[in-house]
Parts: C-alpha cells; sequence; structure tokens
C-alpha cells in the first residue's frame, strides 16, 4: 500500500475512534430537543440588554429632542446665565449635554473599553466557565450602567463607560459561544439567528422607549433595569458540558448530560465522559503556540479588523450626516434611521439563515466579505460626490451586508476554534476587529483632510484579503465542533487526504 493510502487509512481510523461530543454524546440525548431549546432561547435573550447597550451612543448623539435640549442648554453657558437659570429651562443634566459636546471622547472611551474587555473575557471564559464568566461581567455591566445614570462628573462619567464597554461585548459574545455549544451541527446557525433577530427586537423596543423618554436618567435607568432581571436567569442556564469535559470537570458534566437526557427523552446510559479526559491538553494559553490556531487567528485578526471598520464607518458617517441635517428635519431622518437598522437586522439575519442552510459557511463567509468591500466603497463614493438623494441608502446598505457579515463571522470563529481555545481566540480575534471601530471616531478630528477615505478604503482591502485567505480554511458546515487541538490536527489531516467526515443528523 502506497504512504498516501497508509496515510488516509490511519486518518480514517482516528477519526472512527474519536470520542465526539456531537456524534457521540448529542447523538443519543438530542441534537436541538426540549432542553437545548429553552436554554437557548433564554440565552438569546440576552441580546435586548445588550443591544440597549450598543445602541445608547445612537440615542444620546442623534435623539432630536435631546439634541434642541442642549443646544438651549449650550446657549445659557455661554451667556454665562445662572445655574438656577439653566436648571429652570428643563434641559438635559449637565453631563449629557457635555458627553454630546465631546462625542469624540465619549464614543472613544467606551469602544477602548470594548478593546480591553473583548480579550479579557474570552480568556476568562476559557479559564473559570461560559457561564460564571458571562454573569458576572452581566452584574459588573448592570452596576456601572446604574451608576452612569446617576453621574454628575465627566471625567468620573468617561470612567463608569469604559467599564461599561469592557463588560458589553463580553456578555454576548460569552453567551453565544455557549448556547452554540449546546446544540448539533446543523442547528448553530439558528442559534446565532435567534441571537440576530433578538438583537433586532432590542433596537425597535429602545426605538419606542427613546421617542417617550428624553431625561437622561431615566432613560439610564430603563436601559439597564433588562440586565438586573437577566440576572435572575442564573438558576436556569447550564455551564458548557463541552467545557466541563475538556477543563476537565466530568462529574458536572455528567449531571448536565443526564438532564439534558431526562428533558430530550433521550438515553445516556452508555455515555462515558470521562473519554474526554485522554484529549485533555492543558489550558487554552498553552495551545497559542500551536502553527494551525497562530495561522487561523492571525487571519481571523486581520478579517476582524476590516469587519468592524467598516460596521464603525456606516455608523461614524450616519452620526456626521446628522450634524449637518437641518433641525426640521432632523425628526424624520432618526425616525427613518431606527426603522431602518431594525429592518437592516432582520433582512440580514434571514438571509443568512437561509443561505447557510444550503450553503457552506466558509463560502457564504468570503462572499459576505466581498460584498462588504464593494458596499463600502460605493458608499463612500456617495459621500465624497455628496450625492444627498442616496447617502442614507448606501449607509443602510453598508449596514445590511456587515451585519450578515458579523453574523457568519461569529459563527464561523466559533467553529474553527477548539472549545479549550474558543473564548481566548474569540475574544483576541473580535479585539482587534475593535481597535478598527476605534480608528473612524478617532480619525475625524482631521476627516477634513479626507483622510478617512484611506481608512475606509483599508477596511475595505481588509475584507477581500480575508477572503482570499478564507478558503485556505476548512468548511465547517456539518462537522462537529473542535474540542481540544488534537481535534484541530485531525480535521487538517482529513482537510489535506479529502476526508468529509460531516456528522449525520438522523
Amino acid at each position: 500500500m502506497s504512504d498516501t493510502g497508509m496515510k488516509l487509512k490511519d486518518n480514517t481510523l482516528q477519526l472512527q475512534s474519536k470520542i465526539s461530543f456531537d456524534r457521540d454524546i448529542l447523538s443519543q440525548i438530542g441534537y436541538f430537543g426540549k432542553y437545548q431549546i429553552l436554554r437557548c432561547i433564554i440565552l438569546s435573550l440576552v441580546a435586548i440588554p445588550i443591544a440597549f447597550g450598543f445602541a445608547i451612543d445612537f440615542v444620546l448623539f442623534c435623539n432630536p429632542v435631546i439634541a434642541a435640549q442642549c443646544e438651549i442648554y449650550n446657549a445659557k453657558v455661554a451667556a454665562n446665565d445662572t445655574q438656577n437659570e439653566i436648571e429652570a429651562l428643563n434641559t438635559p443634566p449637565e453631563i449629557q449635554c457635555v458627553a454630546i459636546n465631546n462625542r469624540i471622547a465619549t464614543s472613544s472611551v467606551f469602544i477602548l473599553g470594548m478593546i480591553f474587555g473583548t480579550a479579557l473575557s474570552g480568556w476568562a471564559a476559557d479559564r473559570f466557565g461560559r457561564k460564571s464568566t458571562a454573569f458576572c461581567l452581566l452584574a459588573a455591566h448592570s452596576v456601572f450602567g446604574l451608576f452612569v445614570a446617576f453621574m454628575s462628573n465627566y471625567v468620573v462619567f468617561l470612567i463608569a463607560r469604559f467599564f461599561l464597554g469592557a463588560t458589553l461585548p463580553g456578555i454576548y459574545i460569552v453567551l453565544m459561544i455557549l448556547a452554540v455549544e449546546l446544540v448539533g451541527p446543523s442547528y448553530r446557525i439558528v442559534v446565532v439567528f435567534s441571537f440576530e433577530i433578538l438583537y433586532a427586537v432590542g433596537l425597535l423596543c429602545l426605538a419606542f422607549i427613546s421617542k417617550s423618554i428624553t431625561s437622561w436618567g431615566t432613560l439610564q435607568i430603563i436601559i439597564i433595569l433588562p440586565s438586573f432581571l437577566y440576572l435572575l436567569t442564573w438558576i436556569l442556564i447550564p455551564e458548557s458540558p463541552r467545557w466541563l469535559l475538556v477543563s476537565p470537570r466530568v462529574q458536572e458534566a455528567r449531571e448536565i448530560i443526564h438532564a439534558m437526557a431526562n428533558s430530550n427523552g433521550g438515553d445516556d446510559s452508555n455515555i462515558q465522559p470521562s473519554i474526554f479526559l485522554s484529549g485533555h491538553e492543558g489550558h487554552a494559553l498553552d495551545e497559542l503556540g500551536q502553527r494551525t490556531l497562530r495561522y487561523r487567528i492571525v487571519v481571523l485578526f486581520f478579517i476582524w479588523l476590516g469587519v468592524f471598520i467598516v460596521h464603525s464607518d456606516a455608523l461614524f458617517q450616519l452620526n456626521r450626516y446628522f450634524a449637518k441635517v437641518e433641525r426640521q428635519r432632523v425628526d424624520t431622518y432618526y425616525n427613518f434611521n431606527l426603522i431602518m437598522w431594525v429592518v437592516t437586522d432582520l433582512v440580514s439575519g434571514i438571509y443568512t439563515l437561509l443561505w447557510s442552510i444550503r450553503h457552506g459557511h466558509r463560502s457564504f463567509f468570503g462572499i459576505l466579505l466581498c460584498m462588504a468591500a464593494l458596499t463600502i466603497i460605493s458608499s463612500t463614493i456617495v459621500r465624497y460626490k455628496d450625492f444627498k438623494a442616496f447617502i442614507m441608502i448606501s449607509i443602510g446598505l453598508e449596514k445590511n451586508i456587515i451585519t450578515g457579515v458579523q453574523s457568519m463571522g461569529f459563527l464561523y470563529t466559533i467553529e474553527v476554534l477548539p472549545t479549550s481555545l474558543r473564548g481566548t481566540g474569540f475574544g483576541l480575534t473580535v479585539m482587534c476587529g475593535k481597535i478598527g471601530a476605534a480608528v473612524i471616531p478617532l480619525i475625524s478630528s482631521i476627516a477634513e483632510s479626507n483622510i478617512w477615505l484611506v481608512i475606509t478604503i483599508l477596511g475595505a482591502i481588509l475584507c477581500v484579503i480575508g477572503a482570499i485567505f478564507l478558503y485556505t480554511f476548512p468548511e465547517t458546515k456539518g462537522y462537529p465542533l473542535l474540542e481540544t487541538r488534537h481535534d484541530l490536527q485531525e480535521l487538517n489531516s482529513t482537510d489535506e487526504d479529502g476526508i468529509h467526515n460531516e456528522v449525520s443528523m438522523t
């Protein structure tokens, strides 16, 4: 037998003998039974308070009522009126208007917090567990959110905003990883879709809330209230059994698997979770030297950098556009934008779900990256030539495509990294993307020199290069999630020899 034939046979035997959580455990207790459906619904509900947190800047900077009140406040301050006279005008608190007047610092501090918190939360999820990390972040986010509502000093306000940014993305990322790790291969995209849909629902709720409440303190309290309420779901959400098995905490994993089997009507009597101990190879940070992992993380760095540059460009250019709109037209554009944001999230979630069910995850992710590059270039041309009739349409299209890219990017990043490194790798790659998000508002101080054109074109180039290198990655649709670096090596070997070990969902 030839060397190639021997290698092919050895790889096949390895795949057949290696225990997979998807193939050997979920196949017996249910890929997407009642247990997983209920938990995934509860987990995806966190997208509503997360949407509140991410969209609060738009409400603060673009709400026409708040903007009009702050204009009166600024005029009175410029006229050296007394504090009592200013308060009698029923204007927003001083801190709110100062934050609006210094919107670049207000936004940048929040994004810097996200850069710091994303990487740290990913590492903590691998070290201490998905559930514990997410709920600690949620508790801290709730406290700092309430703190911001009663803040009167701008410097302390910025510090609280930093910690709000540090906790917000980690909650979303870690709980999404936990939800994906509970289900079988064919249902991972459904889980991501549910997060995206409920995120859109959160934006819709915020639109109604922000129209009826213009008091900064009251609005902040209402926005942070769902985060406090979500803490009550602690008793309903399990730890990730995959993470428990590779940690290794086999007895706890066994209890969760048994609960899943009972709820789904499956049989776990023949399952031996202790066999996963043979695949455990230390903590996640010990695996960063692995060549394949290093390559994947570096490529994902640049992909997410391009993605967040495009996403931040759409948001920031919208804010710049609002600043130029006449006061009598702001209210119309504000309402239109809130509706557009919800519609783009819903549409992108639907076409992402439908395409991913019929086609591969890798190929669709690459196509979306190329489309994102085209939309940012076209949107840049529209703004540069000042085609006013098409500005909102181009920004809406850019936001629609980039939302689809983020959905597929979240799923694909989870799928190409092993459980023992998934949080760390995901956090590091998205952290790099947040750096791209921080570039856009910081560069705005010299926007008149058109340097921002170079930054947005850089985002397009990174998306195209990322799409090209993405095709050196494996297709993940139908494959079991990787658990350790041993699985990663086997997947690479099967890709080289053309073996497709797709999980049967029968």
